[in-house]
């Protein structure tokens, strides 16, 4: 009898780590995939906003929503305009498997051109991996969380 009594304790004594590991787990693993917010790019020349692409969807668009770079850059400052809310990324859907957003599209301005993407949540940064065929042949870049306040586009004209 008292054999059972210290297996169920022992029992009960291993729920409740389990329990709490599992809770930790689950809190990390929901936050690798928030990648919802304001990221500001590696060179620093944008920020852009990571939001659903329509209300009620779970596939992930990203817009520029203000360019801080265009005070150091006339280049930047002269396109400024035209930059303001266009999309950058679109279709990121969640991959449970690889723990990442994946299947869509990043539109680089400076070449006009449209590339493969995925994107992941560090714990610190948003790895942006865009490529053109194999995700081996493309370049990885780090974009960070935007402090805020920041100057951002006029969104009276935004259609997001």
């Amino acid at each position: 009898m008292r054999l059972s009594h210290s297996i169920l304790a022992l029992s009960a004594l291993a729920i409740v780590p389990c329990h709490t590991a599992c809770s930790a787990l689950v809190a990390v693993a929901e936050n690798t995939r928030n990648v919802h917010g304001y990221w500001l790019t590696e060179d620093g020349a944008l920020i852009i906003e990571i939001i659903a692409c329509e209300d009620g969807t779970t596939v992930l668009c990203g817009f520029i929503r203000a360019l801080p770079g265009a005070a150091a850059d006339p280049e930047l400052a002269q396109y400024a305009s035209e930059l303001c809310n266009i999309p950058l990324l679109s279709n990121l859907t969640y991959e449970m498997k690889k723990d990442r957003w994946s299947g869509g599209d990043i539109f680089d301005p400076e070449t006009e051109q449209m590339y493969a993407v995925y994107i992941q949540r560090k714990s610190d940064y948003l790895k942006v991996r865009a490529f053109e065929g194999s995700e081996w042949m493309g370049e990885t870049l780090k974009w960070t969380v935007a402090e805020s306040p920041f100057e951002g586009c006029q969104m009276a004209d935004a259609s997001q």
